[in-house]
């Protein structure tokens, strides 16, 4: 488990945040590039599902609507469908939530024009696979943590 901890190039404000890496994709080792799944990654996490049962799903409704796998109003449907809420809170950052609920099992999406990201977050630690080799990145921490949340799933 990764923990930011003080480091030199950040503010404190992101002091004892807990990350842990996390890629459940079957060819993670092999690709070398993003490939634009947390959607996926972050349903096998909290719901400790196998990623080719959530591809499948997921792609399966997206054949029949005609639409792409990350179209948020297909994905918005799909992880209600699974008993997932969703709230929307106003502008709070995502730091912000992580350090007001430190127990639960969420999915948070931040809202960043153009870098939209979603992360499983359980129990106070943050699971994604932009949490590599032991290394948090400070365009990490600034591109997703400083933003605020768009909204929220939770069970």
């Amino acid at each position: 488990m990764l923990y930011v901890d003080n480091l030199e190039d950040l503010s404190n404000k992101y002091e004892g945040i807990k990350f842990e890496y996390y890629n459940p994709h079957p060819y993670s080792k092999d690709i070398k590039r993003t490939i634009s799944d947390c959607y996926i990654r972050c349903v096998c996490k909290v719901l400790n599902k196998d990623y080719i049962e959530i591809y499948n799903e997921i792609s399966n409704i997206a054949k029949k609507q005609l639409l792409q796998m990350n179209d948020s109003v297909l994905l918005d449907s799909y992880y209600q469908s699974l008993g997932f809420k969703v709230k929307r809170p106003s502008k709070e950052f995502v730091f912000e939530f992580m350090k007001k609920h430190p127990s639960g099992r969420f999915m948070i999406q931040n809202n960043r024009p153009g870098v939209k990201h979603i992360v499983a977050y359980i129990d106070g630690v943050l699971y994604d696979s932009t949490c590599n080799n032991g290394k948090i990145t400070t365009q990490f921490l600034d591109l997703f943590l400083g933003t605020t949340v768009e909204k929220y799933y939770y069970l």
